[in-house]
């Protein structure tokens, strides 16, 4: 997750779906009313009871609803270009839970072409790859982690060269 900008882009290409979104986004001027309003779920890592409730919210979702969720496995922006922060749990604990698959997608890394502190947005292509799923199994939410990470990291490798 590299900016405020791949929620637009992931809302772009995956509509319909519930996203799953940082609580402080709902406070944004336009995009939080309109996060808001288009379903999304507000997860507040910061507060653990909230946390599961929203958690609790996707599994409904999934289960009952036979929605998709989308979620940035990082929870927070990366803070290298073209690299993956530390993973959080709640995806893989979602997907563990409800034996639904994640779906990895590696969006090609935007700076310096684009980059908002900086106040540059500069048109360029961006390549987004929808990797195979990557289904739970017996070993857990960790092994199910480190493979979609390492699936992710192969393919930024590529970005990168």
């Amino acid at each position: 997750h590299q900016s405020q900008i791949d929620y637009p882009i992931g809302g772009r290409v995956f509509p319909g779906n519930c996203l799953v979104m940082a609580s402080q986004i709902g406070d944004w001027p336009v995009l939080g009313a309109l996060y808001k309003s288009s379903g999304c779920i507000a997860l507040d890592r910061d507060v653990p009871v909230r946390a599961a409730a929203a958690l609790a919210q996707c599994e409904t979702a999934i289960v009952r609803d036979r929605n998709s969720i989308w979620m940035f496995a990082e929870g927070t922006r990366g803070q290298v270009p073209g690299r993956l922060g530390r993973f959080r749990r709640g995806a893989f604990r979602l997907a563990t839970r409800t034996g639904v698959p994640i779906v990895p997608v590696v969006i090609s890394p935007l700076k310096p072409e684009t980059d908002l502190r900086a106040r540059r947005l500069t048109a360029n292509d961006v390549v987004m790859t929808i990797l195979p799923p990557v289904w739970p199994t017996e070993a857990g939410e960790r092994a199910l982690s480190d493979e979609v990470r390492r699936r992710m990291e192969a393919l930024l490798a590529i970005y990168r060269t």
